[in-house]
């Protein structure tokens, strides 16, 4: 999704959400106010996008560290929970299946407050 095609989604989610006889004033406040939360959120949301295998792995942040940090991967059409095993080089879930046709996977976003 590009920068062009975030601004006109925004401007498309304005213009369905406001009737033509409120406030002019108050509308384009509004507007301005809504298009740049838009943004943001489609932009926070496209930097978080899944990691295709094949471009990078999981960091491993130094040598004690035998597995990833807890991720989401997609082997074919699923989508799983788990980690990477940096030793053994392949993916697993929390009760020990290992998958070795992952395509992507993810980072899971840290909330405010610092709960996954």
């Amino acid at each position: 999704m590009t920068q062009q095609q975030i601004e006109q989604a925004a401007i498309n989610h304005y213009a369905t959400s406001y009737s033509p006889f409120d406030d002019p004033y108050e509308n384009s406040l509004q507007f301005e106010l809504e298009c740049e939360c838009f943004k943001a959120g489609a932009n926070w949301a496209l930097s978080h996008q899944w990691i295709p295998v094949d471009e990078e792995l999981p960091k491993q942040e130094n040598e004690r560290q035998f597995f990833s940090k807890d991720i989401l991967f997609r082997e074919n059409s699923s989508v799983y929970f788990g980690w990477y095993d940096f030793e053994e080089k392949y993916f697993r879930n929390p009760i020990g299946c290992t998958f070795t046709r992952v395509t992507h996977w993810m980072q899971i976003p840290t909330l405010e407050g610092g709960e996954k």
